[in-house]
């Protein structure tokens, strides 16, 4: 099992587990943060969330098809994004949760699902990269 965490199918699977766990999340979010927890965000909040969302899942699919080519780049840009997930997560555990009760229980799956597949995805590309695969 180790070996094929390690590996480059294996980094750019949790990768790409961890990108659907973000659209999950962000669908969640512009579903019921930006319609209840937030019900005066202006179409330019929304529009801004959603270009943002759109910009980080291309990035994302550039990066993985890059991987899968044996780009380094590639690579270097989902070890990014996968940490930039796991913190996403993490942070709103920490910070927005308790004041943002959104979607109870899915909310709740999504936060942690962000934290896990972030960490996970980050490990595996960060083995990949710099460790000895």
């Amino acid at each position: 099992m180790r070996s094929w965490f390690v590996s480059l199918d294996g980094a750019l699977v949790i990768s790409g587990v961890a990108l659907l766990s973000l659209l999950w999340r962000s669908l969640l979010d512009i579903r019921y943060v930006l319609t209840e927890d937030m019900p005066n965000a202006g179409k330019g909040i929304v529009a801004a969330w959603t270009l943002s969302i759109a910009a980080l899942v291309g990035g994302w699919i550039w990066a993985l098809l890059a991987g899968q080519a044996g780009a380094r780049g590639g690579l270097i840009v989902l070890f990014a994004l996968a940490l930039i997930t796991g913190l996403y997560g993490l942070a709103s555990l920490l910070a927005f949760r308790p004041i943002m009760p959104s979607a109870k229980p899915m909310g709740e799956i999504a936060l942690w699902s962000n934290l896990l597949t972030g960490v996970l995805a980050t490990i595996s590309v960060g083995f990949r990269l710099w460790g000895k695969a």
